[in-house]
């Protein structure tokens, strides 16, 4: 219970000035920065302890008043979402405590190496703003150590000297715990990024096939490649729009989703490449975008496993689908379409026959083209077909398997 408080407390703090339209990479830069400055308000309440160490009131102001301004920051932050506002006060701040606590712990005498977190607003800067618009925050950070040492012979400690031990403990701290912060933090953007990145082409490969995919991240830009022989598979759940005027959308949704979810598990086990679906309707080739000789085989071998995949469903979830699946062979033209949208499509004849083999067929049977019934090699016992009428062209000799009568 307590775990699950600390987590729900994470992610609230985490989820500080977020907004719905924020990208991957903005949500981890938001959440990395507001974890950021709630350690750096505790890191600089430590310096309430050191002030009273060395009994110096000014130091203890400094490090309270550090804290409440990083603190109404944040506020501010959740209130407004203004992330450049908030970062610019944040790093503001930062350079601004770490210069009046040079000066209260008495210069280079004491405080020498507290100038050492104000390199976190330079490093802050780049991190948010990038490596242009962060060059004044490094003139900052210059200016502030130009001008502590130049009055430093002017300095003096505003309390009693901590002890030689205490000293040397604060040298550490001062070094070690901006490295630690600016290290943790860069080391979780990182993370971050790269687990976001992998999430990203994990999409990417649901939607473009994985040499594709690899030619448009290295910089290609127009992909269109024609293959002289591939095979289209379609196929259509049957009576499937009645079904739609009966079923709650959250039903369909889900069925339709593990229906094809199946469809995609045998497109990979029978080496197809998942084209698009449209409606009920599903799409797939074999011989793109990576040639085969086999491709007629495949499509047939992935249509029979199709219409036995909805057959086992039909009976393990008490439905009555039935499915229609028509397979063509062919030259195709293949390529990516689009660019804030990708989609890799297929165009040409053998598309267009290969939709109509599906529409002209028969439900729990596979209907192919003489190109592909010569290809198979009489592998199965297909019933020929003559006069099929296919919009655009001459009546056409088919040929029909009914997946049934297999054994």
């Amino acid at each position: 219970m307590l775990v699950d408080r600390a987590r729900r407390l994470l992610v609230a703090v985490g989820s500080i000035g977020a907004l719905p339209s924020d990208s991957a990479d903005e949500r981890v830069l938001k959440r990395a920065i507001v974890f950021t400055a709630i350690v750096t308000i505790f890191a600089s309440g430590g310096w309430v302890l050191v002030g009273l160490l060395i009994g110096s009131v000014l130091v203890m102001a400094t490090s309270v008043g550090g804290c409440l301004v990083i603190a109404a920051d944040v506020v501010a932050f959740a209130r407004q979402r203004e992330i450049e506002r908030f970062v610019a006060v944040l790093l503001a701040a930062g350079l601004g405590i770490v210069f009046v606590g040079y000066v209260t712990l008495g210069g280079s005498v004491a405080g020498g190496s507290d100038l050492t977190w104000g390199i976190m607003a330079p490093i802050g800067a780049v991190i948010v703003y990038g490596p242009r618009r962060s060059v004044p925050w490094f003139a900052a950070f210059g200016v502030m150590v130009i001008v502590a040492l130049a009055i430093d012979p002017l300095v003096r400690p505003l309390g009693q000297p901590p002890p030689y031990p205490f000293s040397l403990v604060l040298v550490g701290f001062n070094v070690l715990a901006p490295a630690a912060i600016v290290f943790v933090l860069l080391r979780y953007i990182d993370g971050q990024r790269t687990a976001a990145k992998v999430q990203s082409e994990r999409l990417l490969l649901n939607i473009l096939p994985a040499p594709i995919s690899e030619r448009l991240k290295a910089g290609e830009q127009h992909i269109a490649e024609q293959y002289p022989e591939a095979s289209v598979l379609f196929a259509d759940v049957v009576d499937f729009t009645p079904l739609v005027g009966r079923t709650p959308a959250p039903v369909l949704i889900e069925l339709l989703t593990a229906l094809f979810t199946r469809f995609d598990e045998l497109a990979d086990q029978h080496g197809l490449e998942k084209i698009k679906t449209i409606g009920d309707a599903y799409m797939a080739a074999a011989g793109v975008p990576v040639a085969r000789p086999d491709h007629a085989l495949a499509a047939v071998g992935m249509g029979i496993a199709m219409q036995r995949a909805i057959a086992d469903w039909n009976v393990a979830g008490s439905h009555h689908l039935r499915l229609r699946v028509g397979v063509a062979s062919g030259p195709v033209i293949a390529g990516v379409i689009g660019r804030r949208k990708f989609a890799y499509d297929l165009w040409g004849d053998t598309v267009n026959v290969a939709s109509r083999m599906e529409s002209t067929g028969e439900p729990g049977c596979i209907q192919v083209t003489e190109e592909t019934y010569r290809q198979l090699g009489q592998r199965y016992a297909f019933v020929r077909r003559e006069g099929v009428v296919v919009k655009g062209k001459a009546p056409m000799t088919t040929y029909m398997l009914d997946v049934g009568q297999l054994n």
